[in-house]
């Protein structure tokens, strides 16, 4: 599944970098622009889906007893992770709650992640070979 994932990442970013390269060759700066402000945004969603996963990971290591909440070096992780990742949590919470104890709202932010790269990453490509549009 990481694997999977990584591959496809590696494919998604060897795409938009050979199209980066034969628009350099024209030198429409414009669409380079446009796509390497899309590429931060594509890394940017990157990040915080590694977040998302990261804080879940943490949240069953908590409650396996294998992370001691105790520790002030583990609270702050804590505390920090959750900083980045309640406000759209919170937000999703509203619509959806927990079910059974189960919080849906990572992998509904997930999925939107994995969405919004996706169109992200389709905009720039019909960006790149049309500029015109």
């Amino acid at each position: 599944s990481k694997i999977t994932l990584v591959l496809l990442s590696l494919i998604h970013h060897y795409i938009i970098y050979t199209k980066i390269l034969k628009i350099g060759k024209t030198g429409n700066t414009r669409v380079i622009i446009m796509i390497i402000i899309g590429q931060l945004l594509i890394w940017a969603l990157t990040f915080y889906s590694w977040v998302i996963i990261i804080e879940v990971i943490i949240s069953w290591l908590v409650v396996f007893n294998v992370i001691n909440i105790n520790n002030p070096k583990a609270q702050n992780l804590l505390r920090m992770i959750k900083k980045l990742t309640e406000p759209v949590y919170s937000r999703i919470r509203k619509y959806i709650p927990p079910i059974g104890g189960l919080d849906l709202a990572p992998l509904i932010v997930l999925l939107a992640i994995w969405v919004l790269q996706t169109l992200i990453g389709q905009l720039m490509y019909s960006y790149a070979s049309n500029p015109y549009l």
